[in-house]
């Protein structure tokens, strides 16, 4: 008589991807740490990749229990206008880079935010199969792709060129997220 041996369950594997995390203060960033804390609590492994802002944060660390990965570009995104571009695209490659690399070492894809950051996943994703969950944080990132300080730094309309291409890539990346989940019922 065979006895089937019982397998131990191998939990989920998420990669968090998000553009700031503690220790950068804010709401999104302290509830997104208690998130992935709770995460790995109930048994899931993860990581959260995010932006390393300065040199004084180190590109590797655990807060608490969850491990954190920082990648380069140095620097400021929100208010710098087109200064930004550059940062974000390069932030972009080393995501969609990474996500490819790891692919077997991860089961899906968490998205913290809503305006450029699902790129990377999505991108990467129609490589490798990975599924990609969006949380957006805000209804005016659902709203508007550039925040209206930016556009207006950048001295862009919401009819420009510019900003209607990033409308169109990021209409074209939601279709492909695989699930959503609303924080809000504005959202």
């Amino acid at each position: 008589l065979l006895v089937a041996t019982r397998l131990p369950k191998r939990g989920l594997t998420v990669y968090v991807l998000t553009p700031s995390f503690p220790p950068t203060l804010g709401g999104q960033e302290n509830h997104l740490l208690e998130l992935s804390a709770s995460l790995i609590a109930a048994g899931a492994a993860l990581l959260v990749i995010t932006r390393r802002v300065t040199r004084c944060i180190p590109a590797r660390e655990y807060l608490g229990t969850v491990p954190v990965q920082r990648l380069t570009p140095f620097g400021a995104i929100k208010g710098v206008g087109f200064r930004a571009v550059p940062r974000l695209g390069l932030l972009l490659c080393k995501m969609i880079w990474r996500l490819i690399r790891d692919r077997r070492h991860y089961d899906v894809v968490l998205v913290s935010g809503f305006n450029f950051m699902p790129l990377a996943p999505v991108l990467a994703g129609m490589l490798t199969g990975k599924p990609c969950v969006v949380r957006p944080e805000s209804p005016l990132e659902v709203a508007e792709p550039v925040g209206l300080d930016s556009r207006r730094k950048m001295g862009l309309s919401e009819r420009s060129a510019a900003i209607r291409l990033m409308s169109g890539l990021r209409r074209r990346a939601a279709r492909r997220v695989d699930r959503y989940i609303a924080i809000s019922s504005e959202i």
